[in-house]
């Protein structure tokens, strides 16, 4: 894991988005944490055939220490998994190759900041890097990274601890989905 940054929630209602498309409109997850900073960390991958390539397999919007024990997906209101066919998922949309964590009271600010900075601010990020962008109003931040081989649609889901409190948010950028497990390599 690489550390990204760190995303200040001023309400604790977390947005999964591209950060090129950022409005009001967008619904936050309806699991919702404390206000506070929590960091993100990017799992970054290589490739066996090209080692200088990488990739961002996931994001990790890390809310407290204690291990993960189970999951289920992040889901925003009106969102219905039984409704979902096999191999369907709900998810969020990615035009822009980049994806983030933001806090919903931020996303009118961030809007606004991002529509004179985002070239300067995400323009050239990739394999794992990040950019972190703050709102001086509120004092909310936002993380941004790629999202694994760029455009589409990718779930988020909810890490819990054995209690049920709220571990992590995971946006997972699905480059591992059909990925085989490398051979194993003796070291002498």
């Amino acid at each position: 894991m690489r550390p990204a940054g760190v995303v200040r929630l001023t309400s604790g209602r977390v947005v999964a988005a591209d950060p090129g498309w950022l409005d009001n409109r967008l619904e936050p997850f309806t699991a919702t944490v404390a206000p506070g900073e929590y960091p993100v960390d990017l799992a970054v991958v290589r490739f066996a055939g090209d080692p200088g390539h990488e990739r961002v397999a996931a994001a990790r919007l890390a809310i407290s220490p204690e291990p993960v024990v189970s999951r289920e997906p992040a889901l925003e209101p009106g969102q219905d998994p039984p409704l979902l066919g096999d191999g369907q998922f709900y998810g969020f949309g990615v035009d822009a190759g980049l994806g983030c964590f933001v806090d919903a009271d931020a996303l009118a600010a961030m809007e606004g900041i991002l529509e004179n900075t985002f070239e300067d601010t995400f323009v050239g990020l990739t394999g794992g890097s990040a950019a972190q962008v703050a709102d001086p109003a509120s004092g909310a931040t936002l993380v941004g990274f790629p999202s694994g081989w760029g455009d589409g649609s990718y779930p988020t889901w909810i890490g819990r601890t054995a209690g049920g409190a709220i571990a992590c948010f995971v946006a997972d950028f699905l480059v591992l989905h059909d990925a085989e497990r490398a051979p194993a390599v003796a070291v002498q």
